[in-house]
Parts: C-alpha cells; structure tokens; sequence
C-alpha cells in the first residue's frame, strides 16, 4: 500500500514539474522574441515601463551597452525613485547601471519617456 502511494506521487510530482517547466519555458521564449524583434531596430522605444524592461529594450535595439545606456539616461525619466539616487546612479559606469536595474529588488522602478512626458489632451476650437 505504500509502494503505489510513494509511485503515485512520484509520478503525479513529475507532471507536474515538467507541466510548470514548459510553462516558465514559454514566458522565457516569449521575452526572447520580443528582445529579437528590437535588435538592430534603432527605432524600438517603449514610452514607459519599469527600467529593468525599457534597458532591456535599448541594449537589444542598439546592440551597445554604453550607448543604450547613455540614451536612458537622455532619453527617459525615473518616476519614483529620490533625486539624490538618481544622481548618484548617473555617476557610475553604464556596468554598475545595467547591474542595479537587474536586482531583484530594484525591479520596482518605473520610467517614462521625456519625450511623452506632457501629451496635452487640450482640443482647440477654432
């Protein structure tokens, strides 16, 4: 009685692992796609997004960590994060900046485009 008890969680254990596998297998291929799509693609931009993603974006779509780099930090705002960690982060080198983003606990930062920061929805009437 327990050898078929032990035998059948041992295999429903192993649906289940290969189940969630090729679901975790998917979400990865999706990412690397969509990174694909963007690379060389000079004209790839997100308007918005967390950092971690819009960095992302950039280093696939200009194939230069240091340009991708320098292009976020013209380019596009950090909406919650202090002025003084802003600061800070822009004196290191575009390594420490790409590093910061990918920790886990950095992950929640969250940046826009300076160049859709004030779309007006002011319809003039002539």
């Amino acid at each position: 009685m327990i050898k078929r008890y032990f035998i059948s969680v041992m295999l429903l254990s192993c649906c289940l692992v290969e189940i969630f596998g090729q679901q975790e297998g998917r979400k990865n291929n999706q990412e690397d796609i969509f990174e694909e799509s963007c690379r060389g693609n000079k004209e790839s931009r997100l308007s918005e997004g967390s950092c971690k993603n819009v960095i992302k974006v950039l280093r696939a779509a200009l194939e230069n960590d240091s340009l991708a780099i320098e292009t976020f930090k013209k380019e596009y705002e950090i909406i919650n994060m202090s002025l003084f960690g802003i600061n800070g982060l822009w004196k290191k080198n575009y390594v420490d900046v790409i590093k910061f983003f990918n920790m886990k606990e950095n992950c929640r930062y969250y940046c826009r485009s300076k160049v859709f920061k004030r779309i007006d929805y002011v319809l003039l009437i002539n």
